[in-house]
């Protein structure tokens, strides 16, 4: 009996574990993705640049960027309000992937404008010696006709 009860106790403390876990895991997704936005939207280079990884690589309706191309493209990038929801946050040893909704009010590209309505954006993140850094970013939002 007292192995049972010994077993169940285990398994409660580590369902425990878990849900806590997972609940830090969600927090730190959402907070690393609602930083770089705050960033970014700032033009704060020297505060998202070092948090993008040497290997990064994203994609957009118009084609793949490396790291470089991406900085640039934050360049000439001009955000409105910004809203971000419906996280979805997993992690898997050191790496998070965060999927959102994220609404713009007046997003240009240079001439372009993109759509205010919210679209899906999916980023992974990976930790380092460096901490935190953003490796891939999917931006499924379409420029305006």
């Amino acid at each position: 009996m007292k192995k049972i009860i010994a077993i169940i106790f285990a398994f409660a403390v580590s369902v425990i574990c878990v849900n806590v876990y997972a609940q830090e895991d969600a927090s730190l997704g959402e907070t690393l993705e609602r930083q770089m936005w705050e960033d970014i939207k700032a033009g704060k280079a020297e505060m998202y640049v070092p948090k993008i990884a040497d290997a990064f690589q994203s994609v957009h309706e118009d084609g793949m960027r490396n790291r470089e191309q991406e900085i640039k493209l934050f360049g000439e990038l001009k955000l409105g309000d910004c809203k971000l929801s419906k996280f979805n946050v997993t992690r898997y040893a050191n790496t998070i992937i965060v999927t959102y909704l994220v609404q713009v009010a007046k997003e240009t590209i240079g001439a372009k404008q993109f759509s205010d309505t919210p679209t899906p954006r999916l980023s992974v993140w990976i930790k380092t010696e460096k901490g935190w850094q953003w490796l891939a970013h999917a931006n499924l939002n379409v420029a305006k006709k």
